[in-house]
């Protein structure tokens, strides 16, 4: 059975990361034969022998037939056995608005998802255990078995304690602002037995971007979250920090002092305050409810052609870009991905970012560095959460 790691326990040894890699590649490339794999990932082929011959007795891989020789003995292929386990991702957004779980076989092929609404202002034990109900009727609806659901993985707004055992969420009552602790382990452990990882949703975020998505040869990859966070890969691993709280942008009491852009964390940069105050302003813009101003309903009327929005898109992804200019001059990243829902529908904010980073960054940071929009959508945290899973059992196998 995989462990749940402390955040001190983070860094992966020697032979977890050689672990992960073969595993990775024989996932994204397989089926294949051993002489691939050490050529591919620079380890001979006895020591790669070795490794496959360990995950065929854990029922990770199998030998699937031979390949074309070009002399001599025919080579044995081998791939990922797909159906042997599977590993269950659920993802929270930063709204609190809907509950989405995927369940994955080894192979992160998606095998069921299944979308619930939930209550925004909701942030009790009770959201908890609706999350775990989700999981629950996921399961039985797939037909797979619980035996073979190997993990959980959650992810999760707010910030989370050392051990990843509970979450802080902002709340109120009445009119005063409170924090509250949930128990979020000990609940799914308690109702599934097997083991949960908990992960913020900008770390997932960047985790089942660069495992779905992006080739295995990319090791350094920052996430931007909308304005609020940032997840950040770092040699092929996750950085977390001492304390699980790298990534978090804002500042504690920002009305408090005159901060700076960098310091704020606005779930869209503000683009939705900032059309509203035009149109109390009398300002003319081109949204039908007015009344009832969305993100989505901005992007349209950008899209149709309202300058108003398109100047706000526009100055946001300009105030976006700056920031993600002090990650990049900072961390030194070969790809920035942007998401949080923006980029999705207004290439002209994607542009405006872009122009941004190259303007404020240094260009040694920019010669090879990529800007590209986030691809999981609505599915991105809860395959955020799910390939943390697999990664840890990959690395522990």
């Amino acid at each position: 059975m995989i462990r749940q790691r402390l955040l001190k326990d983070q860094v992966l040894s020697d032979r977890e990361r050689k672990n992960i890699a073969i595993l990775e590649l024989i996932g994204k490339s397989g089926p294949m034969t051993k002489t691939d794999i050490s050529k591919i990932t620079e380890l001979n082929v006895v020591t790669v022998s070795n490794y496959i011959n360990n995950y065929i007795q854990a029922d990770l891989v199998k030998e699937i037939g031979f390949d074309v020789s070009s002399g001599g003995r025919k080579p044995t292929l081998v791939d990922l056995n797909y159906e042997s386990g599977y590993v269950v991702g659920v993802g929270l957004d930063h709204k609190f608005d809907k509950i989405v779980c995927v369940l994955l076989n080894y192979a992160s092929h998606l095998v069921k998802k299944k979308i619930v609404p939930c209550d925004p202002k909701d942030r009790s034990e009770g959201l908890i255990e609706k999350i775990a109900d989700v999981v629950d009727q996921l399961i039985s609806e797939s037909g797979v078995n619980l035996s073979k659901i190997k993990g959980i993985g959650l992810s999760l707004p707010g910030t989370l304690d050392e051990r990843g055992e509970t979450v802080k969420w902002p709340s109120s009552v009445g009119k005063m602002d409170i924090m509250i602790y949930l128990p979020v382990r000990a609940v799914f452990e308690k109702r599934f037995r097997i083991p949960v990882f908990i992960e913020r949703n900008d770390v997932s975020a960047v985790a089942g971007e660069r495992w779905m998505n992006l080739s295995s040869d990319v090791q350094n990859v920052l996430f931007m979250y909308s304005g609020m966070g940032c997840g950040y890969i770092t040699c092929g691993q996750l950085f977390r920090g001492p304390a699980g709280t790298a990534g978090l942008l804002g500042v504690k009491k920002l009305e408090e002092e005159n901060f700076t852009d960098l310091c704020k964390d606005d779930f869209d940069l503000g683009i939705s305050k900032k059309i509203e105050e035009y149109i109390q302003s009398g300002q003319e813009v081109k949204i039908a409810d007015k009344e009832n101003v969305t993100l989505e309903s901005i992007i349209q009327a950008a899209a149709d052609g309202d300058r108003v929005c398109l100047e706000v898109i526009q100055d946001a992804g300009e105030r976006l870009g700056r920031k993600v200019a002090f990650l990049v001059n900072f961390l030194n990243p070969e790809v920035v991905l942007i998401g949080g829902g923006i980029e999705e529908g207004c290439p002209l904010f994607l542009d405006s970012v872009r122009k941004s980073i190259k303007k404020y960054s240094v260009d040694e940071a920019t010669n090879i560095l990529k800007v590209m929009p986030s691809t999981l959508k609505e599915n991105l945290f809860a395959m955020g959460g799910a390939s943390i899973v697999i990664q840890e059992l990959f690395a522990q196998v």
